[in-house]
């Protein structure tokens, strides 16, 4: 007992692994970019595309699945940055790195 609590005083309550996977799970579950990314992006380091291009595909994709709110710019340019793509400009144009549009949905 007194071993626990010295490990508990060093460490501190850990959380254990299936916590932090039903997490992860139910945020990716809660995303609202999660269903279109997966649908309609490819996530790879080299890809690139305008922000004008990818947020217009959001926005259609939303409207096809009777959605009646996409994310606003602020939210949709927050969530892409949190999956760790990276806003940059390209000739002048605002674009994402690392990110592109499927060839073509089924």
């Amino acid at each position: 007992m007194v071993q626990g609590c010295l490990d508990w005083q060093r460490d501190g309550l850990r959380v254990p692994a299936a916590v932090e996977q039903a997490t992860a799970e139910y945020r990716d579950s809660m995303d609202p970019l999660n269903d279109f990314i997966t649908e309609c992006c490819v996530l790879t380091p080299l890809a690139w595309i305008s922000t004008a291009e990818l947020r217009a595909e959001y926005e259609l994709f939303v409207k096809e699945r009777g959605e009646r709110h996409p994310l606003c710019g602020n939210a949709f340019t927050n969530k892409l940055a949190a999956r760790g793509l990276t806003g940059r400009r390209s000739r002048g144009t605002r674009g994402w790195q690392g990110i592109q549009l499927v060839a073509e949905k089924v």
